[in-house]
């Protein structure tokens, strides 16, 4: 074997170790990088997914496939294994008297480093030259690092030693320059015409970012609406929408639903439009069911109140609460739970059954209301105290909206809540009074 290619897989060995240096160097360095969604398809992170499956598909542990530890070993120490094997060869095949086999084995290992080693890199580099959004289907710049250092550039560096090494004899070189030029010119255009096909026919791929804002056309929102899904992943956007037509023409079937098609296919467009409209009829019959039902159990106070104020409160765990500033008690809904009621500094908490609405009514007074206890099934009167005179009635999982309690102002008050339960046969809604007025 020639001295320079003694020289050349030498160096080759020495970097190829890289990765295992700087992994040990490393330590137990760890790396933060997430994903943010939703994410348009990336042609080069979606080819790095292909390949990944595609080399961990053989792979596992229970003795039906490649083992999981053999595999992460060899593919770790891809490189300098495939340095040596390319040292015996040449040396063998040199004295053999056939050192052309051994160069051309040698260029063989060299391209599997490059591919096994550089894809990924190569994959990041065509998403980004692609635009810069795809930098964040990568994880940003911290996934990025994290997927291609060190093994890209070490793979490069190692691939091109290798090629060094085996370099042709004299007159032997432009006819294997040529070949690489014409590997490259093909490799090009391959790219070219699998960008061209993920597209629209040739137009620029749909942007889904900042869907739905982004979507402008009905076909934009049919493709970004399957995009946010995950479903149909890789499916080029021209496929896809075709795909979305036939299934119109076959409409109703399994595979997409009506919402799924609507944007598309009038005939699923219309029957969406009916449910909602029958949905939201059978919504507002139902509201206007519990409010006349409500205005029957308008509470008529015996002296004059006054703030009143009335709403329907349906709660998703029959919690209604009342919270000032930052002022919360943990422990206020086990207190409830035997008196519907409970209080503490800034905060107040009513406990009613969480399968039914609430006729919500307060009454705000000047000095104490009377006491009446007809048509209640509980009364309870508590002390409350209000740092800043801002009481709101909320459902604490949708605490952007609720009852507000007009003309209070901080300082103490007693709080009288009667509450009527609901009619379990004819699911009526229960009822809840709150009685306020200053404490003397």
């Amino acid at each position: 074997m020639p001295r320079r290619s003694w020289i050349y897989l030498t160096l080759a060995f020495v970097v190829s170790a890289g990765e295992l240096a700087y992994l040990a160097l490393s330590g137990d360095r760890e790396f933060s990088f997430g994903y943010v969604g939703p994410l348009e398809s990336c042609l080069g992170n979606d080819l790095r997914d292909r390949v990944s499956t595609a080399l961990w598909s053989g792979v596992d542990d229970t003795g039906t496939k490649f083992p999981d530890g053999v595999f992460v070993f060899l593919i770790d120490r891809l490189a300098p294994i495939a340095v040596v094997i390319s040292i015996v060869v040449m040396v063998v095949t040199t004295m053999g008297g056939r050192p052309l086999l051994g160069r051309v084995s040698v260029r063989a290992l060299a391209v599997a480093v490059l591919v096994a080693g550089g894809h990924t890199s190569a994959f990041a580099l065509y998403d980004l030259f692609a635009g810069p959004r795809c930098l964040e289907s990568w994880g940003g710049t911290e996934g990025l690092w994290f997927f291609t250092i060190p093994d890209g550039p070490l793979a490069v560096a190692t691939a091109l030693l290798m090629m060094l090494a085996a370099r042709p004899a004299r007159g032997e070189g432009p006819r294997v320059a040529g070949r690489i030029l014409a590997g490259v010119a093909a490799a090009a255009l391959l790219l070219a015409f699998v960008e061209t096909d993920v597209s629209q026919a040739g137009a620029a791929r749909v942007r889904c970012h900042d869907y739905p804002q982004t979507a402008q056309t009905s076909d934009e929102v049919f493709l970004c609406a399957m995009r946010e899904s995950g479903r149909y992943r890789g499916v080029p956007d021209r496929d896809l929408l075709a795909y979305g037509r036939a299934a119109c023409a076959r409409y109703p079937l399994k595979e997409f639903s009506g919402h799924d098609l609507a944007p598309i296919c009038p005939t699923a467009k219309r029957d969406v439009e009916a449910m909602t409209a029958a949905r939201d009829a059978a919504f507002a019959a139902s509201d206007a069911v519990t409010g006349a039902f409500c205005d029957q159990r308008r509470h008529r106070p015996k002296i004059r109140a006054r703030q009143v104020v009335r709403d329907v409160i349906w709660p998703d765990y029959g919690v209604i609460e009342s919270f000032e500033g930052d002022h919360y008690d943990d422990g206020l809904l086990d207190r409830s739970s035997g008196t519907g009621i409970a209080t503490s500094r800034g905060h107040l908490l009513l406990s009613t059954h969480s399968d039914f609405e609430n006729c919500v009514q307060v009454e705000v007074y000047d000095r104490r209301p009377p006491k009446e206890r007809k048509g209640w099934d509980r009364v309870v009167e508590v002390g409350y105290t209000s740092p800043e005179g801002h009481m709101m009635l909320v459902d604490p999982m949708a605490a952007d909206q609720g009852l507000t309690v007009p003309g209070l102002r901080p300082g103490r008050y007693r709080i009288r809540f009667h509450h009527a339960e609901p009619d379990y046969e004819k699911v009526t809604p229960q009822v809840v009074l709150l009685m306020i007025w200053p404490e003397p």
